[in-house]
């Protein structure tokens, strides 16, 4: 792998690891009307992006051993992208008209749990999920030699870090509160 392509690499986990906190941080904005913004929604949030992200780096980790071409990492998150793009479309259609009381009855706190949770599984765990895949694949392509392994693993995981803290305080302090959650749900998907 060339410097170019390894910079390249370096900045690609970075953008996937802002794109991630953009896409967390808008999720709460997006189902609050719906939801709230409970400890609930936000439990099931958080725990519905850790769940994707470790089962995408779970099999991420097996395909780019089998498939280590930078191509295939780079369909994975371009599908991702093309996901994200869709998901204020989508959930404005399933959500515009949604009487929590029609179906949970008088149970809000069983609907907020509930439908947090559906919610949160449906439109946001698949395109982190591949997301995931970034940083083993990551790993896997820049590592020529072992001996090399925990070095390269270390300051991809921390670049793809760096980019989730700058998404993380982009999101929450400039993105969601000047432009609006479905506004940075687009921006997270045009830089993939």
């Amino acid at each position: 792998m060339s410097k170019k392509q390894t910079y390249f690499l370096y900045l690609f986990v970075f953008i996937c690891g802002a794109a991630v906190m953009c896409l967390e941080m808008a999720a709460s904005r997006l189902m609050a009307p719906f939801f709230g913004s409970s400890i609930f929604v936000w439990g099931n949030i958080i725990g519905i992006v850790l769940i994707a992200l470790t089962a995408g780096y779970y099999l991420g980790g097996r395909v780019a051993d089998k498939h280590p071409n930078k191509n295939h990492l780079y369909y994975y998150v371009l599908v991702a992208g093309v996901y994200i793009a869709f998901i204020p479309f989508f959930f404005q259609l399933m959500y515009s008209d949604l009487n929590l009381n029609l179906i949970f009855g008088n149970s809000y706190i069983l609907a907020v749990i509930i439908g947090s949770f559906i919610t949160a599984l449906l439109f946001f765990a698949p395109p982190i999920f591949l997301l995931g895949f970034v940083s083993p694949y990551a790993i896997r392509l820049a590592t020529k030699k072992i001996e090399d392994a925990g070095k390269i693993a270390g300051s991809l995981y921390a670049f793809s870090t760096f980019g989730s803290i700058i998404g993380t305080f982009g999101a929450s302090l400039l993105l969601v509160p000047f432009l609006g959650s479905r506004e940075t749900i687009y921006i997270s998907s045009f830089f993939l």
